[in-house]
């Protein structure tokens, strides 16, 4: 999933340039901003939907620090998109369609990597105060 995505992310790249801006690519990052917050929020709320589920803790700790952990990636993906969308014309398209990708792969990578080493203790330990 995390490949698609990633291509799909350089597939947008120079469909829509006016100036030295490609408009089409922010207009991707910014829809995949708008998706990642609104799956995030659902995610948050299906959570606690049924019946049965309540949260142990009064500030049902760890449920929206945990989704949002786990967007990172794809978050600071969208950034770095919108970022070569609007550095424009100077900047080759062979890097604007691959840095994004590129930094979802790598970010998704270290997070995979990091998360029962760092992630793991802060989201099972007491919640902040």
């Amino acid at each position: 999933m995390t490949v698609v995505m990633a291509l799909c992310m350089a597939v947008v790249t120079g469909a829509w340039v006016v100036g030295r801006v490609d408009v089409g690519q922010a207009l991707a990052a910014v829809w995949v901003g708008v998706l990642l917050f609104a799956s995030v929020w659902l995610l948050y709320s299906v959570q606690f939907s049924g019946p049965d589920a309540v949260c142990a803790l009064t500030s049902c700790w760890p449920a929206p620090y945990q989704q949002l952990m786990v967007a990172a990636p794809v978050a600071l993906a969208a950034i770095a998109m919108g970022s070569v969308a609007i550095a424009g014309r100077p900047t080759r398209v062979s890097v604007r369609a691959a840095l994004p990708g590129l930094a979802l792969l790598i970010l998704t990578l270290l997070q995979q990597i990091m998360w029962r080493s760092l992630a793991l203790p802060i989201l099972i330990g007491p919640p902040p105060t």
